[in-house]
């Protein structure tokens, strides 16, 4: 007995140690309860996928150019197929030596009609962040062997266009950047409707900074006081690297982007330059990896307004429907 003694102590001291190192084993997996909720913005997680969406738009660019040939040194009238009529006189183009060109030039002209194509192409209608009403937009470039031509001191493109909305405007020249976004500058040029019901103006070398000439708009200032900001949020994976969003008005002949704030991850309008009480239609099209999503979604404007949105699978075919019915 007295040698069971000691054995019955140490087999009862072992089952307490390690009774007592797996109570702390469990205790140290046990998270600590956090009772306090954070006003952090969320942060989307990061998408790895690619997307192929500035490709989409500079190949529905591609689609919408109609070139002409024309004899450089002779006047020769060209029609668009949605009837825009340009003039070009003789002699009005000179290449980058300064010299008078001859012979056979490339004309490239698009016609921009609608809203629906405003986004299509993705040529909305804002003037450093300002919205503006368009009356349509064109893009005319010549070229000669692949280089772009300019217009000589003496030349000059006098330009009838028909319109969606006919009410007296001013001349915008447009500024295009790498992901063909465009920026509407006023050129001081008053553009009256004529007897068609369109408009009818000459640009001559200097109406624009570029004699280049390139992005074309009719448009007005929308002036209004009432105006706000509107935040789109977006469902994860998601971002600026593969979705762009456009703000589609339903009685104001406009579209305005909307852009990427880094700062709270989410798209943003122009700071105040969305009129309030007004309906409109966020336009949201995304490509992840090949497949292609949009968003539709019709709201009336309110003061500081935030929007969160769902995308769904489309094709490029049903996207362009979408936006024709629109």
């Amino acid at each position: 007995m007295k040698n069971l003694l000691p054995i019955i102590t140490i087999t009862f001291l072992t089952i307490l140690l390690t009774l007592f190192s797996c109570k702390k084993d469990k205790e140290k997996v046990v998270p600590a309860v956090n009772n306090t909720t954070s006003t952090a913005t969320p942060t989307p997680t990061p998408t790895t996928s690619t997307s192929n969406l500035n490709n989409f738009f500079k190949q529905n660019v591609l689609d919408a150019t109609q070139t002409f040939t024309i004899d450089a040194s002779l006047g020769q009238t060209i029609t668009g197929d949605q009837g825009t009529s340009i003039f070009i006189p003789a002699n009005s183009f000179q290449n980058n030596s300064n010299n008078i060109v001859s012979g056979n030039i490339t004309i490239e002209l698009i016609e921009i009609q609608t809203q629906a194509d405003m986004i299509w192409l993705n040529k909305t209608t804002t003037s450093n962040g300002q919205l503006l009403v368009s009356g349509g937009e064109l893009s005319i470039k010549a070229f000669q062997n692949g280089e772009q031509l300019t217009l000589s001191s003496a030349g000059s493109v006098s330009i009838q266009m028909p319109t969606n909305n006919p009410v007296n405007m001013s001349l915008f020249s447009g500024s295009e950047d790498s992901t063909g976004f465009v920026n509407w500058t006023p050129t001081g040029t008053n553009v009256p409707l004529d007897t068609t019901g369109g408009f009818t103006f000459t640009i001559q070398s200097g109406t624009f900074s570029n004699d280049s000439l390139g992005w074309i708009n009719c448009d007005y200032f929308y002036n209004q006081s009432n105006l706000t900001t509107l935040t789109v949020i977006l469902p994860p994976n998601h971002d600026e690297s593969n979705t762009s969003i456009w703000l589609f008005f339903n009685s104001i002949y406009a579209a305005a982007p909307a852009l990427w704030d880094y700062t709270y991850n989410n798209f943003q309008s122009y700071q105040n330059s969305l009129p309030i009480g007004e309906q409109i239609t966020i336009v949201a099209v995304s490509e992840v990896n090949g497949q292609m999503y949009s968003s539709f979604t019709p709201i009336t404007l309110t003061a500081n307004q935030s929007e969160t949105i769902s995308l769904t699978q489309t094709t490029a075919t049903a996207f362009q429907t979408d936006l024709n019915n629109l």
